[in-house]
């Protein structure tokens, strides 16, 4: 007589399986509903007062930006951010002498508070000069 030989899988295992690929169902969901627009007319320059100053069109179907300098995000400490005629503007405190490569991208908060990243911009470069 041949036993039969039967694995049963672990509760845990099987709930973490199922947490999985629900998760993995929303974001297809969420991802594809997302307008992954890049922010036009992104513009920044130098005030020459110790501020850099950013422009771009302003989106109403995203919940907010994220500034990038060198490809890290910029702390919000150092952005005063402003919306005036359908534009944004942040002006970021900068250090004389200092190069920044910013690029600024939109995202949407979902389920969680997670912030879901759309494309970045393009890179403009800009020298402080104060």
């Amino acid at each position: 007589m041949v036993k039969e030989s039967k694995s049963k899988i672990p509760i845990g295992v099987l709930v973490q399986v199922v947490a999985l690929v629900a998760i993995t169902l929303l974001l297809i969901v969420l991802l594809a509903n997302f307008p992954w627009s890049v922010p036009s007319s992104f513009r920044c320059y130098d005030t020459d007062n110790g501020v850099i100053s950013l422009a771009w069109e302003k989106s109403d179907d995203v919940d907010g930006y994220i500034l990038f300098n060198n490809g890290k995000i910029i702390e919000v400490d150092n952005i005063v951010t402003l919306v005036y005629n359908g534009e944004t503007y942040w002006d970021i405190k900068t250090q004389p002498g200092d190069t920044y490569r910013l690029q600024i991208a939109a995202y949407k908060v979902v389920v969680g508070g997670i912030k879901l990243v759309g494309p970045k911009t393009q890179q403009l470069v800009v020298f402080a000069t104060k």
